[in-house]
């Protein structure tokens, strides 16, 4: 097949216009994975207003570090320490990733509601 012949079956192929919203579409792409996007953190086991990553455990040890925040939930009638302990295989990145146990404790009894 010849170069013409070649170029004019990849230019029915790829008009302009898909070529350019390609190209568009992952320069964007492109530049959100290099500003990287807050990831969504995996949590499965509601506690008061904590979602935590595992069912939440009196004795938690063998923590590498470990992920807290404190939230308020008026329906418990107080503020919330949340807390996820991490292995030491990865980084207390917020999410459910390497997280060996979770745990949450009733901070005081005052709700002040977010929002």
């Amino acid at each position: 097949m010849s170069t013409e012949r070649l170029v004019e079956v990849l230019a029915k192929r790829l008009s302009r216009r898909n070529f350019l919203a390609r190209l568009g579409a992952g320069a964007v792409g492109g530049a959100l994975a290099l500003l990287g996007l807050p990831r969504v953190a995996g949590a499965t086991y509601p506690n008061a207003c904590c979602n935590l990553c595992n069912i939440p455990s009196p004795s938690c040890s063998g923590c590498a570090c470990s992920w807290c925040w404190t939230c308020a939930d008026c329906a418990f009638n107080g503020t919330y320490q949340c807390c996820e302990c991490y292995n030491s295989s990865g980084t207390c990145a917020g999410d459910c990733g390497n997280v060996i146990c979770s745990w949450y404790y009733k901070v005081n009894n005052i709700c002040v509601p977010t929002g």
